[in-house]
């Protein structure tokens, strides 16, 4: 894969103000490095449905006079790169309040939402197996999207799709009926789902149609994910690096036209990825 263009020790984040006029300390930054692949896809404003640019390794934590900077190295692989994508960030997910220690139902909300604490005490006080959490993005998106997620994992085997009648789809189900209240506050969402093949506990990304708002209702409508767990179950298992080097997340937009959830990238645990036509 060509390298068009690099960026060497850039910083993506660091312990001064960010944009939001929040601080992160260097404990938080050394766990966050502790977590990282050697090797991360290099999105889009942290837009999972868009195509990946290229990647980011040797992240490391240097010394800025009183602060610290995690800074890495950036390859894109993209020929042409849009005139709307400056500068790079990081994010990740931390819980924050709920059910903490055995959550069935996650939310993780995008700044600003995770400051409004009346708005998360609403979340919480309906369902005792809620957790909300942060989706922390170091600079601004345009489109500040939020994460959903069940805490129940498939395991790939023949009986999958009794596991996923039994424990998944009423999880989804009582997940998606957050939906008009994220809805109420302008927060759109991607689903989260995890399967375990194998030794590996594999991410299930998915993206919803958001060119309408019928299109993303339409791409949350539970009838549609037990298909979408059998497209990527049966992705994962003809793949052959995934049966070999392993998985780490597996990427799935919804198409309005068929109305079906499609495999459009991959992300492995050796750090290299790859889109699917």
């Amino acid at each position: 894969m060509p390298v068009y263009n690099q960026f060497i020790d850039q910083i993506i984040a660091g312990t001064s103000e960010d944009l939001h006029g929040e601080k992160y300390t260097k404990e938080f930054f050394e766990e966050l490095i502790e977590s990282t692949p050697d090797r991360m896809p290099l999105n889009q404003h942290h837009n999972m449905s868009k195509d990946v640019l290229g990647y980011l390794e040797n992240f490391r934590l240097v010394p800025n006079e009183d602060e610290w900077n995690v800074i890495a190295d950036i390859y894109v692989t993209a020929e042409t790169v849009d005139d709307s994508f400056k500068g790079f960030s990081f994010s990740t997910t931390k819980p924050m309040a709920g059910n903490l220690e055995r959550p069935v139902h996650n939310i993780f909300l995008p700044y600003p939402h995770y400051n409004d604490l009346g708005f998360i005490n609403e979340l919480i006080n309906t369902d005792s197996e809620l957790m909300v959490g942060k989706w922390i993005k170091k600079g601004f998106t345009g489109l500040e999207i939020g994460l959903i997620a069940t805490g129940i994992a498939i395991i790939v085997a023949p009986e999958w799709d009794i596991q996923y009648r039994k424990h998944v789809r009423p999880a989804l189900i009582k997940l998606f009926s957050f939906l008009p209240k994220l809805k109420e506050k302008k927060i759109p969402v991607d689903l989260v789902q995890q399967v375990e093949h194998g030794s590996n506990t594999v991410q299930l990304y998915f993206t919803p149609d958001r060119s309408s708002p019928e299109s993303e209702a339409e791409s949350f409508n539970e009838k549609y994910f037990i298909k979408a767990y059998e497209t990527a179950i049966k992705y994962l298992v003809a793949d052959p690096k995934s049966n070999s080097v392993g998985a780490q997340r597996l990427k799935l937009y919804f198409d309005n036209n068929t109305k079906s959830y499609k495999v459009f990238h991959i992300q492995y645990l050796d750090g290299l990825d790859e889109s699917v036509a």
